[in-house]
Order: structure tokens, then C-alpha cells, then sequence
């Protein structure tokens, strides 16, 4: 009886029940729901416990895994180049559209009044003084994350140099990264417990009211998935590939479908690879650019993070400075990179973004409300940058 309960909390029909758990209590004891705000408290501390290992070791892995095979020639050069790429611009089309359509203004997220739990960075100076940290182990107790991400790619590219002597290490690193994501799967199972302690109190306090505004969120998110899948993506597949795009839609299809009933780009690598065999690919290609693709081409999760750090600040009427917006471009593309590729891992890493210019996790309970839907549509844009980013790399095709 017991693991059945256990093997049902992981399921997306548990997710859905929390919510509306969640929402029925808030209703039915209001103010009183309070009492539950402990069990969000929790939760949100248990995501942030793995966090920022989690981040850390997988960015390692993934400079390490990058730079081993860069040394193979223009293939390793071309992934690093499009990853980056595709990266920055969906959370700058992010940015762009959430700071246009202002979804947050009006939303009350938190008492008036309050003040960023820690110093914002709204100075250059104030950004690389945080970049560069004279302590890594302060820099993990302080949530430093740029300062922590930074010191992960110089591990990676250090690893890197060190040739056969850092294997071991690698080893570890690898191990120490299945260890963290089983440890989050397994977070992410209590979801439905957490949603609720989450929610009640929400609900309890504002009423349902609380969640008419976040429709307007829900759209631009989707709005900027839809662009960046429809638009930005097909223009670099066209400037760099000469296959014909609908034919290599078609071809991948069973991909992108997998990927949003999964909710998870590393499940649906393995489809992933089979689609990208039948749309052409080589496999020395797909071989190389997916599995990677998979661990650091978050596409769909960087523009969610952008856009949920912009709502947030919008709700508590905060005017983010230029250094704090260019903060957010920067640490959503890094965070999206660590993040792992399960479902809801971009409610983990928002985390690191909105602790990086001082801002508080309000909103979190609603978010994983209105989150699985996102999530499966964050995940097909995720899959479907990797798979352009094989014919991307490929090249034009001589006919």
C-alpha cells in the first residue's frame, strides 16, 4: 500500500491532485491555511539543498564532455557555438516579451513593502566582485551562483587540460550527478505534498482570484515558446541547412511528441536519436550533438526562467536596473545549462536566478500549479533545438 502511494505521488495525476487539493483546502478553511505554510517552506529548502550541487556538477560534466570533444574538430566548435546561441536568444526574446506585456503589474505576490532578501547587483562592479568570489566554500554557503558557475567551467575546462590524470575525478563528478538527480526525481515526487502547503495558503489569503492574472503570464510564456519554435529556430535551420524543413519536421515528429507527453528531454533522448537517424542525420552527428543537447540546450527552460525572474519583480513592483536585467540574461543561460532534464527542472533552477539579483521565491506555489502543461511545452521547444542543432552542425548538404 505504501509503495503504491509512493509510485503514485510521482505521477502527473498526483501533481494535478495537490493542486487541487491544495486549492480546495485554501477555499474551505481560508486564513487558517496558513498552518501549511510550513510544508511549502520545506519544500521550497529541500529544492534549494539540490540545487545548487546539482547545477554545479552538471555544468562541470558538461564543459568537460564539451571541451573532449571540441578536440575532434569543427563538429565540437559548431554545438558549443549553436548552443550558446539559441541559449541567448530565447532568454533575450523572453525578456523582451515579458518586460513589453508586463503580466506582473497588479499581481499581489507578497505584503506590501517588501524589501530583496539580499543585495541586488546593480552595478558592473558589483557583478564581477560576485563573478569572482575570493572563497568558493563562502561562495556555496552565500548562494553566490555566478561565482559557483563560474568556478564550475573553470573546474570543466581545467579537467579538461588535466588529461588522464583528472579521470577519477570525472568519475566521482559522475557519479556525485546520478546521485543528485536521483535525489531531485525524488524531491520532485513530494511535489504534490509541497504544492499544497504551497497553495492553501495562497488561495486561503487571496482566494482564487490570486490566479486570474497569472493567465496573462501563461501567455506570454507560451507566446515566447511559440517564437522562438516557429520563428528563430526555422531561421537558423534555414541559413545553415539546405534540408527541407516540413520534410525534417515530419521526420521528427514522433520526437517532439514523445517530448511533450514526457515532460523530459532526457526520457525522450532515445527517440530523440532514432528520429534524428530517419530525418538524415549521421550518426556521428546525432551521437555527439544530442546527448549533449540534452544535458545543457535548455531553449524553452531559459526563456521560462527570464520571464518568471521579470513577473516576479514586476508583482512586488520592483524596478529591476540594467545591471539586474543583464544579471538575469546571464544566470537564466547558465542555469538552463546545469539544469537537469526532468520534469519541472526549471522550477529547481529559477531558483538560482532569482537569488542571483535578490529576489524572493513568491509565486512558486502557483507556478507549480500552472507548471506541467509549461513544462511539456518548455521541453518539446528543448528537444526541437537539439534536433535543428544537428542539421545546423551538419551543414548545407551537397546535392
Amino acid at each position: 500500500m505504501l509503495g503504491r502511494f509512493i509510485s503514485f505521488l510521482g505521477t502527473t495525476r498526483a501533481i494535478f491532485f495537490g493542486i487541487l487539493l491544495g486549492a480546495l483546502i485554501g477555499f474551505l478553511v481560508g486564513p487558517s491555511a496558513e498552518a501549511l505554510k510550513p510544508v511549502g517552506t520545506i519544500f521550497i529548502s529541500l529544492l534549494k539543498l539540490v540545487v545548487i550541487p546539482l547545477v554545479f556538477v552538471s555544468i562541470v560534466l558538461g564543459v568537460y564532455q564539451t571541451g573532449t570533444l571540441a578536440r575532434l574538430g569543427t563538429i565540437g566548435v559548431r554545438t558549443s557555438v549553436y548552443y550558446l546561441s539559441t541559449t541567448f536568444l530565447a532568454v533575450a526574446l523572453g525578456m523582451v516579451l515579458v518586460t513589453i506585456a508586463r503580466p506582473g503589474a497588479g499581481v499581489q505576490l507578497e505584503s506590501p513593502g517588501f524589501q530583496p532578501e539580499v543585495e541586488a547587483i546593480d552595478s558592473l562592479l558589483g557583478f564581477l566582485t560576485r563573478l569572482v568570489p575570493d572563497n568558493i566554500f563562502t561562495a556555496f554557503a552565500e548562494m553566490n551562483i555566478l561565482g559557483i558557475i563560474l568556478f564550475a567551467i573553470a573546474v570543466g575546462v581545467s579537467l579538461l587540460f588535466t588529461g588522464d590524470r583528472g579521470k577519477p575525478l570525472v568519475l566521482v563528478l559522475t557519479s556525485l550527478n546520478d546521485v543528485f538527480l536521483t535525489l531531485t526525481r525524488g524531491i520532485i515526487r513530494v511535489a504534490p505534498i509541497g504544492v499544497i502547503g504551497l497553495l492553501a495558503p495562497l488561495i486561503g489569503t487571496f482566494g482564487f482570484s490570486i490566479l486570474a492574472p497569472f493567465w496573462k503570464f501563461v501567455l506570454v510564456v507560451l507566446g515566447g515558446l511559440l517564437l522562438h519554435a516557429v520563428v528563430v529556430l526555422p531561421f537558423i535551420f534555414k541559413l545553415f541547412s539546405n534540408r527541407p524543413l516540413f520534410g525534417y519536421v515530419g521526420s521528427v515528429r514522433r520526437a517532439l511528441l514523445t517530448a511533450f507527453a514526457t515532460a523530459s528531454s532526457s526520457a525522450t533522448l532515445p527517440v530523440t536519436l532514432e528520429s534524428a537517424r530517419g530525418g538524415g542525420i549521421k550518426d556521428e552527428t546525432s551521437g555527439f550533438v544530442l546527448p549533449l543537447g540534452a544535458t545543457v540546450n535548455m531553449d524553452g527552460t531559459a526563456l521560462y526562467e527570464g520571464v518568471v525572474a521579470i513577473f516576479i519583480a514586476q508583482s512586488l513592483g520592483l524596478d529591476l536596473t540594467v545591471g539586474q536585467q543583464f544579471t538575469i540574461f546571464l544566470t537564466a543561460t547558465l542555469a538552463s545549462i546545469g539544469a537537469p532534464g526532468i520534469p519541472s527542472a526549471g522550477l529547481v533552477t529559477i531558483l538560482l536566478v532569482l537569488q542571483a539579483v535578490g529576489l524572493p521565491a513568491v509565486g512558486i506555489g502557483i507556478l507549480f500549479a500552472i507548471d506541467r502543461p509549461l513544462d511539456m511545452c518548455r521541453t518539446t521547444v528543448n528537444v526541437w533545438g537539439d534536433l535543428v542543432g544537428c542539421a545546423v552542425v551538419e551543414g548545407k548538404i551537397k546535392n
